[in-house]
C-alpha cells in the first residue's frame, strides 16, 4: 500500500504491525500462574524431544519438575500441559512429531524463533487448541490437512514462513475461527472457497504469496470481517461487487495483483476504511465519485493502475487523510481545489499522469505535509510562493511538467531535504540556496549556469545534463562538500576534474559522459 519499498522492507513492516496485536493477546496468558503440579510422564516426552531437536536446555523442561518452574508453560491440576508460550525464544530444530501428545493445549505459541522443517500433522490431534502461533519462522512445506480437525480453534498464525502448497480446502471446518494469518509465504493455489463459510472471520490475511485465480465472489458471507489483506499475490479478474457488501472493513488491501475491470461504484459502502490499497493492478476507468463518502479513510492507495478521468471534487471530503497516492496512473483535468482541504495529509504523491492547469496557490494550508509530488503531469503556470509557508516539506518533486517563471526564493529558507524541479526553457533563474539541502537537475539547453549555484553548501545532487555548458568545472564548487551524486552528462564543459572531488567523502556517485 504504501510507495514502492524493497520487498524484505516490505515484509519486515508487515509483521511489525500484526505483532504488536500478537502481543496484547499474548500479553492475556503471560499474567496467568501455573500450576505448582508435576508434569505428566506421557508430556514430558515432548518437552525432553524438544530438548533434543533444538539443541537446548529450557529451564524447568524435564520429567521431574513441576509446571511452575517450567519456562513458558502452564498446566492444568492434574498435570496435562495447556500452554505453551515460547515465542521470541531464540530456538531453533523441528517441532516434534510428539506434540501430538498434549491433548489438554489451548495455547501454542512458538512464533519470532528459528524453527524449520514441516509442520507435524500431530498438530491436528490437539482438540482443545484455540490458538495456534508459528509467525516467522523458517518452516517449510505444506500446511498440513490435519489442522482442519481442531474444532475449537480461534487464531491461527503461520505468516513469515516458507510454506508451500495450497491452502486446505479443509480450513472451512474452522467455524470458531476469527483470526486467519498465512502472510509472507510461498502458497499457490487459489482461494479456497470453503474459507468464505468462516462467517466469525475477522481479520483474514493472505498478502505476500503466490496465489492465483479470482477474488471468490462469496466473500459476501464474512460480514465480521474487519481486515482483508489480499495483496502481492497474482490474483486476477475484477474486484467482486460482494466485497463493498463487507461493511465492518477498516483494512481492504488488493494491492500488487492483476485485477482488471473498474473500482466497484459500491466502494463508497465501505464507510468505516480506514485504509484502502488498490495500488499496482491493471484498473481501468475512473475513480468513483463514491470514494469521497469514505470520512474515515486515513491512506488511500491507488498508484500504477491505468485510471482515467479526474480526481473527484470531493476529494476534499476525506479530511483524516494522512497519505494519498494517486500516482502512474493516466489521471486527466486539474488538481481539484478541495485537495488543500486535506490538512491531515503528510504525503501527497499524483506524479506521472495527465494533469494540467496550474498548482493551486492554498497548498500552505496543508501544514503537516512533508512529502510533496506532481512530477510528470503537464502542470502549467509558476510554481506558487505559498509553499514557502509550508514548514514541514522535505521533500517536494515538481519535475517533468510545463512550469514558467522564475524558481522562486522560498527554497532558501525551507528545510527541503530533496527537491526536483528540472529547469527546462521555461524556468528562468535560480535563487539563491545557501543553506538549503536539495538535488539540482540542470537541463537547460544554452543557458549559462547561474552563478548562485556556487553558494549551494549543502547541495547533496548535482547533475548537469543535455546542455550547452562549456568552459571548465568552476573551482567554487568546492563549497558544496556534502555532494553525494554529481553527475556530467552530454555537455560541452572541458578540462580535467578538479582534484577537490577527491576530499569529498560524502560522494558516492560520480557519473561523466560527453
Amino acid at each position: 500500500m504504501p510507495p514502492p519499498k524493497s520487498a524484505a522492507m516490505q515484509r519486515r513492516a508487515w509483521l511489525a504491525a500484526f505483532s504488536a496485536a500478537l502481543w496484547l493477546v499474548a500479553a492475556a496468558v503471560s499474567s496467568c500462574h501455573a500450576a505448582d503440579v508435576p508434569i505428566s510422564a506421557l508430556q514430558a516426552v515432548f518437552l525432553s524431544d524438544c530438548q533434543k531437536a533444538w539443541g537446548t536446555t529450557i529451564p524447568g523442561w524435564s520429567q521431574t519438575a513441576s509446571c511452575s518452574a517450567a519456562k513458558g508453560l502452564m498446566c492444568a491440576p492434574s498435570g496435562m500441559i495447556t500452554a505453551i508460550r515460547m515465542d521470541s525464544a531464540n530456538i531453533s530444530g523441528a517441532i516434534p512429531d510428539s506434540i501430538s501428545s498434549l491433548t489438554a493445549l489451548t495455547w501454542l505459541d512458538l512464533e519470532y524463533n528459528q524453527l524449520d522443517g514441516s509442520i507435524p500433522a500431530g498438530v491436528g490431534n490437539l482438540p482443545a487448541l484455540q490458538y495456534l502461533a508459528l509467525t516467522s519462522n523458517e518452516l517449510t512445506g505444506p500446511i498440513p490437512a490435519e489442522i482442519g480437525n481442531l474444532p475449537n480453534l480461534k487464531k491461527l498464525y503461520m505468516g513469515g514462513n516458507q510454506l508451500t502448497g495450497p491452502i486446505p480446502d479443509v480450513f472451512g471446518n474452522l467455524t470458531n475461527l476469527d483470526t486467519l494469518f498465512l502472510g509472507l509465504n510461498s502458497l499457490t493455489g487459489s482461494i479456497p472457497n470453503s474459507i468464505t463459510s468462516l462467517n466469525q472471520l475477522s481479520i483474514l490475511s493472505l498478502a505476500f504469496n503466490s496465489l492465483t485465480g479470482s477474488i471468490p465472489d462469496s466473500f459476501t458471507s464474512l460480514n465480521q470481517l474487519s481486515s482483508l489483506s489480499l495483496a502481492s499475490n497474482s490474483l486476477t479478474g475484477s474486484i467482486p461487487n460482494s466485497i463493498t457488501s463487507l461493511n465492518q472493513l477498516f483494512l481492504l488491501d488488493l494491492s500488487a495483483n492483476q485485477l482488471s475491470g473498474p473500482i466497484p461504484a459500491g466502494i463508497g459502502n465501505l464507510t468505516n476504511l480506514k485504509a484502502l490499497g488498490l495500488s499496482n493492478n491493471s484498473l481501468i476507468g475512473s475513480l468513483p465519485n463514491s470514494i469521497t463518502s469514505l470520512i474515515r479513510l486515513s491512506q488511500l492507495y491507488v498508484a500504477m493502475n491505468q485510471l482515467i478521468g479526474p480526481i473527484p471534487h470531493g476529494i476534499g471530503n476525506l479530511y483524516m487523510l494522512t497519505w494519498l497516492d494517486l500516482s502512474s496512473n493516466s489521471i486527466t483535468g486539474s488538481i481539484p481545489s478541495s485537495i488543500t482541504s486535506l490538512t491531515q495529509l503528510v504525503f501527497l504523491n499524483i506524479g506521472g499522469n495527465l494533469l494540467d492547469g496550474s498548482i493551486p496557490d492554498s497548498l500552505d494550508s496543508m501544514v503537516v505535509l512533508m512529502n510533496l509530488n506532481m512530477s510528470g503531469n503537464h502542470l502549467k503556470g509558476s510554481i506558487p510562493t505559498t509553499l514557502g509557508s509550508m514548514g514541514s516539506l522535505k521533500f517536494l518533486y515538481m519535475n517533468d511538467n510545463q512550469l514558467t517563471g522564475s524558481i522562486p526564493g522560498f527554497i532558501n529558507p525551507m528545510n527541503l531535504t530533496e527537491l526536483l524541479l528540472i529547469f527546462d526553457w521555461a524556468l528562468s533563474a535560480l535563487p539563491r540556496c545557501q543553506d538549503c539541502n536539495v538535488g539540482v537537475e540542470w537541463e537547460s539547453a544554452e543557458r549559462p549556469h547561474p552563478p548562485s549555484i556556487h553558494s549551494c553548501e549543502q547541495l547533496q545532487r548535482l547533475w548537469l545534463d543535455n546542455n550547452s555548458l562549456s568552459g571548465i568545472l568552476p573551482y567554487s564548487l568546492e563549497v558544496m562538500s556534502q555532494l553525494t551524486s554529481l553527475r556530467i552528462n552530454d555537455t560541452s564543459l572541458n578540462g580535467t576534474l578538479p582534484t577537490f572531488l577527491g576530499s569529498f567523502s560524502s560522494l558516492d556517485s560520480l557519473y561523466v559522459k560527453h
